[in-house]
């Protein structure tokens, strides 16, 4: 359990990160929490609240939602059940509406505004968001290199595998090609399985390509797809795989003995 509780701190950390809005929810729902007897219509959002809190701070229950519903590495999402916008906005309602003065009001709403906006920070940073080159808003070598192994296919069942960095692009533009795992598979499959062992085998630096095309073969992969900087371009073709593309910045192979 010491290792739920250390995650629960954690997320929450990751959650809030380095701007005040995770604390001025909480100002606000501690004003709520002062007015439960005096505002009735504020008790249910007070006790949802607390039982979403309770929830995930709970080791059994944190555990339970980590291991069967959303995994342990998002378990910061938790957080989106609280209603936010909703207890900051209310708290504000219900303070400017205690003051006498509309001007008083006007400048506290707009004081609150101010204080959320600039204690956020700008989503559309580099870090996070870059400028698309194309509809799909998907990177260009997943065009090229789907439309090749469409073109040299014979099988109507295409199965390939992938670089990691175009796994969760590759199907979002052609949904015949299937392939031996997805991006979830650190958290969704067996160390043993042999799509985890393909997995591994891609991901190493240094990867053997006669490993690499024997685990290929196991999971039922006609194609293989590696980066054209990758040093197991030097022997891959010594096997049944033989290069039959060029994408540019990556190179297809095949296998021949299908």
């Amino acid at each position: 359990m010491n290792e739920i509780v250390k995650i629960t701190e954690k997320m929450l950390w990751l959650y809030t990160g380095d701007c005040w809005y995770f604390l001025i929810f909480l100002v606000c729902a501690g004003y709520l929490f002062s007015k439960n007897k005096t505002h009735s219509e504020i008790r249910f959002i007070n006790h949802y609240m607390i039982g979403i809190g309770f929830i995930y701070i709970c080791p059994v229950t944190a555990k339970i939602i980590m291991d069967y519903c959303i995994g342990k590495s998002v378990y910061w999402r938790m957080f989106w059940l609280l209603p936010m916008a909703m207890v900051v906005a209310l708290a504000v309602t219900f303070i400017a509406s205690e003051m006498d003065s509309k001007v008083h009001k006007n400048l506290f709403v707009l004081a609150i505004l101010l204080l959320l906006i600039f204690s956020g920070n700008f989503m559309y940073s580099k870090d996070v968001f870059t400028k698309s080159v194309n509809a799909y808003k998907l990177p260009e070598d997943t065009f090229s290199i789907c439309d090749m192994i469409e073109d040299h296919a014979e099988n109507s069942r295409i199965t390939a595998v992938f670089p990691t960095e175009l796994l969760p692009y590759i199907r979002q533009y052609d949904a015949n090609i299937y392939l031996p795992y997805g991006r979830r598979v650190e958290t969704e499959t067996s160390p043993s399985s042999d799509a985890r062992k393909l997995f591994d085998v891609m991901n190493q630096t240094d990867k053997s390509a006669e490993e690499l095309a024997q685990l290929a073969k196991q999971n039922g992969c006609q194609y293989i797809v590696v980066s054209k900087e990758d040093a197991v371009n030097n022997n891959l073709s010594d096997g049944d795989f033989k290069a039959v593309a060029d994408s540019g910045n990556y190179i297809i192979y095949y296998d021949t003995a299908n």
